[in-house]
This record gives structure tokens, sequence and C-alpha cells, in this order.
């Protein structure tokens, strides 16, 4: 493959990268994600926007899902140690 074309698919590569993010399940309708734990009604929607935001931008899948409520996760953990 020519080194243009090997960086190009790397630069690809690099970029889809920085767009999937781990999440953490916190409850079952409870999903960490970028800072913030999202609410939403039912597991299967939480189980939906889940699995988006492991393939795309969280941004993304907050307008795909129906999210009730974000909340930064620094929020959730000051409440809890008061």
């Amino acid at each position: 493959m020519p080194a243009k074309h090997f960086l190009a698919v790397l630069g690809f590569a690099a970029c889809f990268k920085r767009l999937s993010m781990t999440t953490t399940r916190i409850s079952p309708t409870q999903v960490q994600a970028n800072g913030y734990i999202y609410v939403f009604e039912d597991d299967e929607e939480a189980d939906d926007f889940q699995a988006c935001a492991t393939g795309v931008d969280v941004a993304y899948c907050e307008l795909e899902h129906a999210v009730i409520s974000k909340l930064p996760v620094e929020a959730v953990r000051h409440a809890w140690r008061s």
C-alpha cells in the first residue's frame, strides 16, 4: 500500500476511535459515558443508547435516544459524599 493511502487509512481509524466511547452501566436505566450519567425511561432505551455510544459519538446518540436526564458524574459523586 502506498504511504499516502496508508496514512489516509490510519487517519480515518484514529478519527473513528475518538468517536467511539467506553460506557458503564450504572443501573438498568442509567448509562455513564463521556463524564455524564444518562437516565432513560426503560432498560431497552438504555441498551440502545449504550450500543450506540460504543460505536459513534455520544452527542449523536443523545439525539437518537430519549434521554430523560443527563447528570455530570462529578455532581453525582459530590451528592453521594454529602
